[in-house]
């Protein structure tokens, strides 16, 4: 392995912890609240060996945690042995049931929702493990795909605390009330689909879909508010709208633990890879002038260099945002 490609792994923990400190100096973190992302979720009592024989379908995506909904709730998408009548089975474990099977998923009518698959990228012999997510008290969002003739649909479904996951109507996609732009889909092709569920104030589970566009740039948020769609623009940089188009912007990730902190990763230029955080703020998402980069320690000689993403815009099927209501993790290089 070359010296250069260790020295970025070696430095990436300390990467992250600077980030975190970072943001949480700059002011710009709310105080304690829920917690979305499993992986921000503190362990709870003592692991409990499991075997593949223990869950009741094959072929698992794990999608995420609810633990204060249930102890120990974790959830999953899988397939019926055979997967003969193409029905999805969703998963559910609790420290009190173990594994067990949940709700069927349902469509728009509350009617079962056969041969629904999650979102997989291109070039990936499994389900993307971001097209499932869950928060804490139990709101979730599932994206994929559904045969439609000859085709595919693209569909998003949602989960209220203590309900099934059911189908949102359609993005608009046409006509005065069109919210998704020629050209746009809802999920990347050749790369994670950027998701985040929420817990909105109604008390219903909503959702944050990025939409990517085929050609141009990325400059808008889709939101479940549990009733509707609607879409809050990006404050994408630029003086003026060709400068905007030109700059070649694009979302790279977005995450959140609840309506009021909700951020976004993006790349402002295709001439650079620098990266830049936004957040959400009154249905705006708006740049925070944090500088994403890490003074080198011991051995770096106090040298300043900037985080950037691997693969990005595209290839990117990894977490490589975290926010929780403690602080904001970004996986990155040197």
């Amino acid at each position: 392995m070359p010296t250069d490609a260790r020295r970025r792994r070696l430095w990436a923990p300390a990467c992250t912890s600077a980030l975190v400190l970072a943001v949480v100096m700059a002011g710009l973190l709310p105080g304690p609240g829920a917690t979305s992302a499993a992986v921000g979720q503190p362990a709870a009592g003592e692991p409990t060996p499991q075997t593949d024989a223990s869950i009741p379908a094959w072929d698992v995506t794990i999608i995420g945690s609810s633990p204060q909904e249930a102890p120990d709730e974790t959830w999953g998408l899988g397939k019926a042995e055979g997967n003969a009548d193409g029905v999805p089975l969703l998963v559910r474990y609790t420290a009190e049931s173990g594994w067990m099977l949940g709700p069927a998923l349902t469509d728009t009518s509350g009617q079962p929702l056969t041969h629904f698959e999650l979102d997989r990228p291109e070039g990936l012999q499994a389900a993307s493990p971001l097209a499932g997510q869950m928060t804490a008290n139990g709101a979730g969002v599932l994206v994929g795909q559904v045969p439609s003739g000859e085709a595919e649909r693209e569909v998003v479904l949602v989960r209220n605390p203590g309900g099934a996951f059911q189908e949102t109507p359609a993005v608009p996609s046409e006509g005065s009330e069109a919210l998704l732009k020629e050209g746009e889909r809802l999920f990347r092709a050749d790369g994670a689909p950027m998701i985040a569920a929420l817990e909105e104030p109604s008390g219903d589970a909503g959702a944050l879909v990025v939409p990517v566009a085929e050609h141009g740039i990325d400059d808008g948020v889709l939101h479940w508010d549990g009733s509707h769609w609607t879409r809050e623009p990006i404050e994408v940089p630029g003086a003026s709208e060709k400068e905007q188009q030109e700059s070649g912007f694009q979302v790279l990730a977005i995450g959140a633990s609840s309506p009021g902190n909700a951020w976004l990763l993006a790349q402002p230029s295709s001439q650079s890879e620098s990266i830049e955080l936004f957040r959400r703020q009154e249905g705006h998402w708006k740049p925070q002038g944090v500088k994403l980069e890490v003074t080198l320690g011991a051995g770096g000689g106090g040298k300043t260099e900037p985080l950037s993403i691997p693969n990005a815009p595209r290839r990117i099927a990894a977490q490589i945002l975290t926010v929780t209501s403690q602080g904001i993790w970004i996986d990155g290089e040197l």
